[in-house]
């Protein structure tokens, strides 16, 4: 049987979802495939008579799609927005999960400790989109306690206008959004390019990534795996997307029917990089940092940041060093040391005052420390 492979290779997702298909076919031989590119390669009556089904991605196809589903053949679509694409009728779609995705960033955000979750895409006051990809998100972050942030790019595509990754700090409303959003906080994008754009804006307004915002992508694309900071991303399963496109396919072509219609499948997995997860690239080791941070004059102890960390002390005191240059107790010491004196010089309260915002139970025990560390 002859079955077109109708996807747009420009897109790290359709190479995933060939992938899949391919490794289907290897493993089930039977099928020729012809692959088309619907971006520069239009589909002729001609061949359309030589084809016996096709798998496409509907959301970037012309009206090559719809002629497939006038012409009767059997068809699967892959899906990416999670929005039906017009003109296919009613085939048969594999797809993924946008809950899966709010779930994991939610998550995700929560385990870094953050308090702010917002997503930034496109779109987002149409009906579909909004019950698709930021509603759920939305409830999501208020179950879990935490205050909620979004921006509309719409009609800027940083994907198909690469230039707005740099040139983004243009656009008033969103330097405005950044700039006035609660921090620290998570914002999840709606793919790699706008999360690349959201780190490129903030550090060019000097906020510090992840500390102050922590940037998720969508999709895994090599813009987001290069440079700095590099972009922590939710993985697309495009690869056993093609291959359950396939296999549904199969039993289309033999005549059998398909149940569900839609099948969407989940996405389970982040890859970790600096732009949530700092230079560790590991969740409970920067959730331990953010601690440390808000909790270091206090005398927080290593002890402490472990428990936080879910390590052991000495994996903790190893990753501190490695990733941050710091010793723990040091640096909580000169810390400690450095805003007692700062408040001595230029503040005119008591030392017992300035002793209880250090960390210290009682005036004597801050002196002695102030006495050892001058």
């Amino acid at each position: 049987m002859n079955v077109a492979l109708m996807l747009p290779l420009f897109y790290e997702y359709a190479r995933d979802l060939r992938r899949g298909v391919l490794d289907w076919v290897e493993a089930n031989p039977g099928w020729r495939i012809i692959e088309i590119d619907p971006s520069a390669q239009p589909l002729t009556s001609r061949l359309a008579g030589h084809l016996h089904g096709a798998i496409v991605m509907g959301e970037v196809l012309s009206s090559s799609a719809a002629g497939f589903q006038l012409n009767g053949l059997p068809l699967v679509h892959c899906q990416y927005t999670g929005i039906p694409p017009e003109g296919l009728g009613d085939p048969s779609t594999v797809g993924f999960d946008h809950h899966t995705i709010s779930r994991l960033a939610i998550d995700h955000f929560q385990d870094l400790g953050l308090e702010v979750a917002g997503f930034v895409g496109l779109k987002l006051r149409e009906g579909a989109v909004r019950s698709i990809k930021v509603n759920p998100m939305r409830e999501m972050a208020r179950a879990a306690g935490m205050r909620w942030a979004e921006f509309d790019l719409y009609p800027v595509d940083p994907s198909e206008q690469p230039e707005w990754v740099w040139e983004g700090r243009n656009l008033h409303d969103l330097v405005a959004f950044i700039h006035n959003c609660p921090k620290p906080a998570g914002l999840l994008a709606q793919d790699d390019y706008v999360g690349t754009m959201l780190c490129e804006i903030a550090q060019g307004l000097g906020y510090r990534i992840p500390e102050e915002i922590a940037v998720l992508g969508q999709g895994n694309r090599v813009i987001g795996r290069t440079g700095h900071p590099s972009l922590s991303s939710i993985v697309i399963p495009g690869q056993e997307i093609g291959w359950t496109a396939a296999a549904r396919l199969s039993l289309l072509l033999n005549g059998q029917q398909v149940n569900p219609r839609v099948m969407l499948l989940p996405c389970d997995k982040i890859i970790l990089r600096t732009s949530t997860t700092g230079a560790s690239h590991e969740t409970g080791i920067e959730r331990a940092r953010r601690h440390f941070e808000r909790h270091a004059l206090g005398g927080v102890t290593v002890q402490e940041l472990a428990v936080v960390a879910g390590c052991s002390v000495k994996t903790l005191r190893s990753r501190f060093l490695e990733n941050y240059g710091m010793e723990i107790a040091k640096e909580v010491r000169e810390r400690r040391k450095s805003a007692a004196l700062g408040m001595l010089e230029t503040t005119e309260l008591d030392i017992g005052e300035i002793g209880r915002r250090c960390g210290f139970s009682s005036a004597p025990n801050f002196f002695n420390f102030v006495r050892r560390q001058t």
